[in-house]
């Protein structure tokens, strides 16, 4: 997503200021390729990881626990588990909600909300526009 695009493009700017590469690893949204995106990370010998948009399951086990404890982690987020690893939170009930008030503001009458099924994040986007609707009195499109 376009979101993910634009984080990636500010690290590898910011890593390369500093002398480090980025080595991308891709998941889909599944939390043993997550794992194992990890782990072969790690065989590389890297000095840290940042991991966008990780996978709700992956967070609750105690597998970024473990990695935290052997080098620098850091999860770029949009929920909040755990107090004792480090994350980059993003607000995703406000930027929903502004994106509908914007779309109702501009005249739009039916927003359809198009999500992947089974993903956290999308759970809490659902619920700001079923409630958005709700106030508005629009009927919901939802497509998964």
């Amino acid at each position: 997503d376009s979101s993910s695009a634009k984080i990636l493009e500010n690290i590898e700017k910011h890593l390369s200021t500093l002398g480090y590469g980025m080595l991308l690893a891709i998941s889909r949204s599944n939390e043993n390729t997550e794992k194992e995106c990890v782990r072969k990370l790690l065989d590389r010998f890297v000095e840290g990881i940042i991991v966008v948009y990780p996978v709700f399951e992956t967070i609750k086990s105690d597998f970024y626990e473990e990695i935290s404890s052997k080098i620098p982690l850091i999860l770029i987020n949009d929920y909040h588990i755990k107090n004792n690893l480090n994350y980059v939170l993003s607000d995703i009930e406000k930027g929903t909600l502004e994106a509908l008030e914007y779309l109702s503001q501009i005249g739009h009458k039916k927003i359809a909300f198009i999500r992947y099924k089974g993903k956290h994040s999308d759970d809490i986007k659902q619920s700001i526009y079923e409630k958005h609707l709700l106030n508005h009195d629009k009927r919901k499109i939802i497509v998964e």
